[in-house]
């Protein structure tokens, strides 16, 4: 009899506690309801306000878009909303989706928990540097210039090194226009973020993407270490063929001796130019075909994009998911050579990433599982460009040419992935210096931007400059503490792309891999990449779309002779 009394009480307990649970997840789906309902709308509102904003330059739009954006901080920043938050995450969700979505509200919560007064005056200030940014203009010999003409100038002028000098000076104009306004940024993030509990706002915003500070400093020491003795190898080889180029002594060479103001891309062999294959050619056709190829249809993300330069508009490019309901657009400021077909394959893939996460995906999960694995689709599909088979696919390019430039293209390739490399360094260790101690004032960052791409790019600092170069960058300003992604996304490319190669196409070449003409290749990305969206943390993901978690050793496999890497 006491054994069937306690059977008895037993199952009323467990049935109680599953009542308990049961309600308790209703309350929390409930909770989650709500607050889809009030934000979906103004997310749809800000982002086309945001979009126009970036076509036209209109100062009347930057406004709406900062409004929108202080009514969504509003909502976020709900500090009873926020306990509720953290006490169901405290409880054990055992549903594995809906603790998936608690979490991601708390990462959306907690950087907004800050005082009201302050967060306005961030978003504020923020887009008033935007603005700033998308709507200014270099001035050149008295003319005023877009961004395009500068870079053109870097890209063909082998004669004029003063017009070199001139050009590559304008394209850092824009940082003592805005480099008191970084600072007061930087000032007013770390402010919220101490109130928060953190250190600075560079520990804050690593630890609510699901990245720790300090593993990201060791994996980049990591990266130095393995690239650092390559790069240097590299890096004399491209000062060789930009010294014959300009009739420049290697000793004399001057960061406008190279092509990208930033030195991010690297310098061509010059044996074959990539630009030559794409003269005339029409970009979005080609594109269109090879996405199609692989069974990503572009066509109603081209429909609704801005693809070509006009008057006041953003001179760089981007994706954007408008409504999480299939309204997805690209900005780009096309030209017919390979840079700007790989910016467009390289937008394109974000936007495939958004186009299709699983339908039946609850709304806080239709986004990507990281911001640098939506980076490491567009980057993979943006190296194409300069794959010798991408290039006789859908650039007329014969197969005799195709087979003879290949160690040339591979050679570009890696010249520019280790070179950019290298600027990530740059990026992340000045962003991290830069919120450590915003006090220490502009001349302090002007001597630091020099002596980190001294450092780790080999450039030679220019006589007597003391610019805030490093404000004319614009991630600094606007997308801060995000450059990590490139790096960590040019890792999962490669790791994406060996995968592909090895165990879809059958291919040993996971150096030039060529991923188009093959649905299956579209399939393995719906499937594994981009239908889970948020649903697991990003080296779930990686883990179960690969079999392994991130590591550098794909990269390292792809661009990096065994010998020199560190090991």
């Amino acid at each position: 009899m006491p054994m069937k009394t306690f059977f008895v009480l037993l199952v009323g307990t467990v049935f109680l506690v599953s009542c308990q649970n049961g309600n308790r997840e209703q309350e929390m789906k409930k909770f989650i309801a709500d607050y889809v309902a009030a934000v979906k709308p103004l997310e749809k509102q800000a982002n086309l306000a945001d979009w126009d904003a970036s076509v036209t330059g209109d100062a009347a739009k930057y406004r709406e878009a900062s409004e929108l954006e202080l009514k969504l901080t509003k909502i976020r920043s709900n500090s009873a909303d926020f306990e509720k938050i953290k006490g169901f995450l405290k409880e054990g969700i055992k549903d594995p989706v809906l603790k998936r979505e608690m979490e991601i509200l708390y990462e959306t919560f907690a950087p907004n928990q800050g005082d009201p007064a302050l967060l306005k005056k961030i978003i504020e200030k923020q887009s008033e540097v935007e603005q700033k940014f998308n709507t200014f203009r270099a001035t050149l010999n008295g003319k005023k210039v877009p961004d395009n003409a500068l870079k053109e100038i870097l890209k063909t002028e082998t004669k004029d090194m003063e017009k070199r000098k001139l050009a590559w000076e304008g394209t850092k104009q824009i940082g003592a226009e805005v480099a008191p306004d970084v600072i007061e940024l930087a000032k007013l993030r770390n402010k919220l973020a101490k109130s928060l509990g953190y250190d600075n706002y560079f520990q804050m915003s690593l630890a609510l993407s699901d990245l720790n500070d300090k593993d990201l400093v060791a994996l980049f020491d990591r990266l130095d270490t393995m690239i650092r003795g390559e790069y240097a190898k590299v890096k004399d080889e491209m000062d060789s063929i930009q010294a014959r180029k300009y009739g420049v002594p290697k000793d004399k060479l001057m960061p406008w001796h190279y092509e990208d103001p930033f030195f991010q891309d690297g310098v061509a062999p010059g044996l074959v130019n990539p630009d030559e294959f794409y003269a005339g050619k029409d970009l979005v056709a080609i594109a269109k075909k090879f996405y199609g190829s692989i069974g990503l249809s572009v066509d109603s993300v081209l429909k609704r994009s801005s693809l070509y330069e006009q008057p006041g508009k953003m001179q760089h490019a981007f994706s954007t998911d408008i409504d999480h309901e299939q309204d997805i657009r690209i900005l780009t400021n096309l030209k017919p050579d390979a840079e700007w077909m790989d910016t467009l394959l390289h937008e394109l893939g974000h936007a495939m990433y958004d186009k299709y996460l699983g339908k039946g995906l609850p709304y806080l999960l239709r986004e990507p599982a990281h911001s640098f694995t939506t980076e490491a689709v567009a980057m993979m599909f943006g190296r194409q460009a300069k794959n010798p088979k991408f290039l006789k696919t859908y650039c007329g390019v014969d197969e005799k040419t195709a087979e003879k430039i290949a160690p040339e293209l591979y050679k570009d390739m890696k010249f520019q992935q280790l070179t950019f490399s290298r600027w990530c360094q740059v990026m992340m260790r000045f962003e991290k210096a830069l919120y450590e101690n915003p006090d220490r004032g502009i001349d302090y960052f002007n001597k630091l931007w020099w002596q980190l791409k001294e450092k780790y790019q080999l450039l030679r600092e220019p006589d007597g400059r003391n610019n805030p170069d490093w404000a004319a960058k614009i991630h600094i300003a606007i997308y801060p503490v995000y450059y990590q992604n490139y790096m960590l996304g040019e890792m999962l490319a490669s790791q994406f792309q060996s995968y592909i190669a090895t165990n879809i196409l059958k291919t040993g070449n996971i150096r030039q891999t060529f991923l188009g003409e093959n649905p299956a290749v579209g399939n393995f990305l719906k499937e594994k990449v981009f239908a889970p969206g948020a649903r697991y943390k990003w080296n779930e993901m990686i883990r179960r779309a690969t079999g392994k978690k991130l590591t550098p050793a794909y990269y390292r496999d792809q661009f990096i002779s065994a010998e020199t890497a560190g090991k």
